[in-house]
């Protein structure tokens, strides 16, 4: 027979040391954001209101905790991404809603920004860009497809490596636009300049299916036609 009070135990026991890991990198994360990119260990302990030796027995070493401070600022960024990158009413829409999800972050996190160039997070961008270029992808086909384009099965491979140089090149330029202190173009203009881009890039593309698409048209009238 389990035992269910010592489950109840170890289950409150793991939410004590997840609210504390959190704690921990949140605490990092507002010192960064303060000015400080390389807080160390006894910093963010003091930050977060913890003993030095918890703090150790959730990151052994500094290294850990950058690793860790990475991860929770990547993922918050692809979650931001994410919830925009989705068919909307138009072509246009869709690549101004998710671009300016991106550098809106962007702009009110830079020295978090700044962060996703360090080592420590060269594999974890390196995956978050992975990720995000497949659902770029796949929103490609999808639109491709509601346009009235065939897109063989090569096509779809074709489309991924695209892509990712779409994605990566992106992320390549805001994080320039960043370091240089994000005030030219403006955000809004950033914004208008690069969805302009990847509108005609997409257009283009679709021109080689012998397909015109007006990037203000409804996308979900021309799926259900």
């Amino acid at each position: 027979m389990r035992d269910v009070t010592a489950d109840g135990r170890h289950a409150r026991w793991e939410q004590h040391r997840e609210a504390q890991h959190r704690r921990i990198v949140d605490a990092a994360i507002e010192i960064i954001e303060d000015g400080d990119t390389s807080p160390s260990l006894a910093e963010v302990g003091r930050r977060a209101g913890l003993a030095r030796s918890v703090v150790y027995r959730h990151f052994s070493d500094k290294a850990s905790l950058d690793k860790a401070v990475a991860d929770h600022i990547i993922g918050e960024v692809r979650q931001e991404i994410s919830a925009a990158l989705q068919l909307r009413s138009s072509l246009r829409e869709t690549i101004r809603d998710a671009f300016a999800a991106y550098v809106a972050w962007a702009t009110l996190h830079p020295a978090l920004h700044a962060l996703q160039d360090d080592a420590a997070a060269a594999d974890l961008v390196r995956g978050a860009l992975d990720g995000l270029a497949a659902q770029v992808a796949d929103l490609y086909v999808a639109g491709f497809t509601a346009a009235g384009a065939d897109v063989t099965e090569a096509d779809r491979l074709t489309t991924t490596p695209l892509a990712h140089g779409l994605v990566s090149g992106v992320f390549a330029m805001v994080g320039k636009w960043v370091r240089q202190g994000a005030k030219v173009p403006s955000p809004d203009n950033l914004v208008a300049i690069t969805v302009e881009l990847v509108v005609a890039m997409t257009t283009t593309r679709l021109a080689a299916y012998g397909v015109t698409l007006d990037p203000d048209a409804p996308l979900f009238d021309l799926s259900a036609d």
